[in-house]
Order: structure tokens, then C-alpha cells, then sequence
């Protein structure tokens, strides 16, 4: 089978769907099939930028990288370099100030639907250079940002006998972070979403809540639709002891960013408040470890106050998974309106330690797979629950399946299965 995936995340951008995608591509050539992967090519100061995953990625892959386009290169966040900085403090206030209101306007009224829509004329250029040249069989069209489902419409309509399977791990129009957008650009995009669903010969989801939402939309007959998954590497400690862990204490470890739109650590606040004062054994005994950026000045100043948190930066994805191999318990943080399944759950099943599912919203999918896995505790987002689930996590008085590994998401499983859902 010849396969085009499009997809804007990619190596050597370090994001959750980055990983995803690579592997994707990574084991389904393994699988025997010719993969061309056309992405995004990032600046290299981009805040993102990750030069070890470039090892990752499988000879047997061909990449094209399209280029991201003027609107991209003039907003994208970049690697701060403090050291150099030379602008004093309330000049480059203004100076934000002023750039971060171009950047919204642009972004709610123009840049339609995301911030790719240059690097998606690129990309549609090379991937009809490809379809001239080559025959292929599939394209594969990934959503992490709309973009690339609208690279997969245009060759579908330049192209119609050839299959379009239409990746979405996250809902299009009906994204929580997308809520208070300006009503023009919710139309244009809910215009474009249908366009994009008429044309789609085959549509994978990551769990059945977004499945159902979509087929109740737009009427999509079910034999069009599948549930597809995500995998893991698994990683062994190695080399020096990862900054912030503490081997005298329990390491609860959480990867990734921390929207506070989607995600709420209220609650973990005040749970270490009160441990701090009426539990001051249990709460020297325990450090909590986050690895990236947290969006709200307000939760980090709470969390930095108290001495068993540490508050560190963003890391290169390999020395992520070191911080994960030398956890003693893995955080996982589920949405407060969200159908979705965090990619970071799947990553956690290869690792020995037990997961700490924290949930919001009753109706989370998430709740249902850690229920299947059974790789750890499962409690609501109250700070009496966590205070709770922490004494019995210390005592590490748990059950031992806790720390095996998820065979059955090892990324060789979930591509097979994914290959033949491709196909199908």
C-alpha cells in the first residue's frame, strides 16, 4: 500500500501529536507499506523544537517538509534566551502588548481555521506533485489543527478515486478550546468541517464519544467509521537522576502542558494546603514533579509555594521519558469538557509505575480506559479525594498490577490495528 500522511505535527516538533504521527508512520512502513509524509518545517528556535526525535523517524519513511508560511514565521512562540536578553522591562511589555493584540486579531479574523493556513497551500503543492508523480493508494490526512484535513479535500477533489481516511483526534468545530471564538470564523469553519466530512471516503477517531458526536452531526453511516488507538515505547532508566527527583520521597511525576481551560489543579492545590498543615509527615514524604509549561500564573504561584513541588521547563521528548522511567506514580489530569483521551495515558502504559487518574467531568472516556487497563487509582478531582488517595499511594501499599505494563497498546499492536482499519 502506498500511503500520504499530512500532518502539521511532526519531528522535530515535540508535541503530543508529534509522537503520535511519527510512530504512525514509523510502524506502518515496518508493516511493509511505502509511507511519504508530507509536515510542517519548523523554525528551529520554535519553542517546540526537538532535534533528537529527527533520529527517530525510520529511514524507510520519505519526509517532505512545506514550508510554514508568513503568518507562522512572524508569530510563533520562540525559545526564550534570558541571558541575552537587552530590552528593558517595560519597553518589551509594550512591545508584547501590541504583538499579542496583532496576533489575536489575526488569528480570530484572518488565519482561518488555525495559524497552518499558509503552510497548507505548501503543502497541498507538494502533495499534488506527489499524486502526479506516484501512485498512491491512501492519503491519510491527521487532525491536530484543521489544516490538513483541508490539504486532504483538495487533493480528494484533484483526485477522487483515490482513498481519503480522515484522522481526527480531536473534535473540529466543536473543540472545547475553540468555545468564544468570533461567530464569522465559527461559520466559516463549521462550512468547512462539512465540505471536509461530504468528501471523506473513511473517518478513525480516538474514542467513541467524538465517534458518536460526528456520526449524530452529520449523519455518517457507522461502516465509514472506526476507533483507532495509541502506543507506547518502553523505556528503561537510564544515566544521571533527572533535576527534581528525589529518591528519598514518592515521585509523582506529569508531563506536558497544562491548559486551565481544559485542565483543573485547584484542586491538587489545596489538597498539598492542607497536607502542609495537618499532614506535615505524609507531605515532606511526597514531590510532585511537572514537566512543561502551565498556562495559569495563578495555579503556578500556588504550586510554588509549597517545597515538595517542583515547577520545571519544557525537556526533549527522550529526557520526558526518563522523568517517567524514574516516577514512582504518573499523573494523568483528564478534561472538564472534553470527549478526548490525553495522548500522555497511552505513554504512561509502558511504564512500570502506577497512574493516578484524576477525572472532572463524569462522562470523561478516559475514565473507561483506565478502568480497562486497570494501571492505577481512579478518583474524582477533589481535593479530599486526592488527600486520600496520596496517604495510600505513600504507604505504596497497592495492588501489584499497578506496575505492569499495557501490552496491548504497544505501538506494534496499535499500528496493526490500524493498518488494517486504513484498508478496510
Amino acid at each position: 500500500m502506498n500511503l500520504l500522511i499530512i500532518t502539521n505535527n511532526f519531528p522535530p516538533c515535540n508535541v503530543s501529536a508529534s509522537i503520535r504521527s511519527l510512530n504512525y508512520a514509523n510502524y506502518l512502513a515496518k508493516h511493509g507499506h511505502h509511507v511519504t509524509v508530507i509536515a510542517a518545517d519548523y523554525p528551529k528556535d520554535f519553542i517546540n523544537y526537538d532535534e533528537s526525535l529527527q533520529e527517530r523517524i525510520s529511514e524507510e519513511v520519505s519526509l517532505i517538509y512545506a514550508d510554514m508560511g508568513m503568518f507562522y514565521k512572524k508569530f510563533y512562540t520562540k525559545k526564550i534566551n534570558l541571558v541575552n536578553e537587552s530590552i528593558d522591562q517595560s519597553g518589551q511589555a509594550k512591545v508584547s502588548c501590541i504583538t499579542n493584540f496583532l496576533k489575536k486579531y489575526l488569528k480570530d479574523y484572518i488565519v482561518i481555521p488555525d495559524s497552518y493556513v499558509f503552510w497548507k497551500w505548501n503543502a497541498t503543492k507538494k502533495a499534488i506533485e506527489i499524486m502526479k508523480n506516484n501512485k498512491i493508494d491512501i492519503v491519510l490526512s491527521m487532525h491536530e489543527s484543521p489544516s490538513a484535513h483541508l490539504v486532504g479535500y483538495r487533493l480528494k477533489k484533484m483526485f477522487p478515486n483515490v482513498k481519503w481516511v480522515t484522522y481526527w483526534s480531536d473534535p473540529w468545530t466543536i473543540d472545547p478550546l475553540r468555545k468564544g471564538q468570533p461567530l464569522i470564523r465559527r461559520k466559516i469553519e463549521e462550512y468547512l468541517e462539512k465540505k471536509v466530512v461530504e468528501k471523506a471516503d473513511k473517518f478513525l477517531f480516538t474514542s467513541r464519544a467524538t465517534e458518536k458526536l460526528y456520526i449524530k452531526k452529520y449523519g455518517i453511516s457507522e461502516n465509514k467509521t472506526a476507533i483507532v488507538y495509541r502506543g507506547y515505547d518502553y523505556v528503561e532508566k537510564l544515566g544521571d537522576i533527572p533535576e527534581g527527583i528525589d529518591l528519598k520521597k514518592l515521585n509523582i511525576v506529569y508531563t506536558g502542558e497544562i491548559f486551565s481551560k481544559l485542565r483543573d489543579l485547584y484542586p491538587i492545590c489545596s489538597a498539598l494546603d492542607y497536607l502542609e498543615l495537618k499532614e506535615k509527615e505524609l507531605y515532606s514524604s511526597i514531590n510532585f514533579v511537572f514537566l512543561g509549561n502551565i498556562d495559569s500564573n495563578s495555579i503556578k504561584e500556588r504550586l510554588s509555594k509549597h517545597k515538595n513541588v517542583k515547577l520545571l521547563p519544557r525537556v526533549s521528548f527522550d529526557r520526558a521519558q526518563q522523568y517517567c522511567a524514574y516516577a514512582d506514580v504518573l499523573l494523568l489530569i483528564g478534561n472538564k469538557n472534553s470527549d478526548q483521551i490525553p495522548g500522555k495515558a497511552y505513554d504512561y502504559f509502558g511504564f512500570n509505575a502506577p497512574i493516578l487518574t484524576i477525572y472532572s467531568s463524569d462522562d470523561d472516556p478516559m475514565v473507561n480506559l483506565m478502568k480497562e487497563v486497570n494501571k492505577g487509582p481512579i478518583i474524582k478531582n477533589d481535593s479530599k479525594y486526592i488527600v486520600e488517595i496520596l496517604k495510600r499511594l505513600a504507604k505504596r501499599n497497592y495492588d501489584k498490577s499497578w506496575t505492569k505494563i499495557v501490552e496491548k497498546y504497544s505501538w506494534e499492536l496499535v499500528v496493526q490495528d490500524l493498518s488494517e482499519k486504513i484498508k478496510d
